[in-house]
């Protein structure tokens, strides 16, 4: 029998196993795609802005965007999005990569 370590105080099953199917997508990005993703949802920058640390147009970073949310859509786990998921840092919560428009 195999024992698993018990969840986090307030992290449901279906939580745990939705942050394991994250994890595992957010893996399969090549790091240019990752880093486009956290610019806007963990760091919360539009397109002007993290253009501008990418050093190249709001347009060419909008599409970079679009292109890592459809590689992270595709991971064959992932379904609906979820409401939210917590991120790792202190009192830090967003939304998924997967939710909301571009900017």
């Amino acid at each position: 029998m195999t024992k698993t370590a018990p969840l986090p105080s307030g992290v449901t099953e279906d939580e745990a196993v939705l942050r394991a199917d994250l994890s595992a997508a957010w893996a399969r990005l090549t790091p240019a795609q990752q880093e486009v993703l956290a610019l806007t949802v963990w760091d919360g920058l539009d397109a002007t802005q993290a253009g501008a640390v990418l050093d190249i147009s709001a347009l060419a970073y909008r599409l970079r965007l679009s292109r890592a949310r459809k590689a992270l859509r595709a991971h064959p786990h992932l379904t609906a999005s979820p409401a939210r998921v917590t991120s790792p840092g202190p009192s830090r919560t967003t939304t998924t990569p997967c939710e909301g428009a571009s900017r």
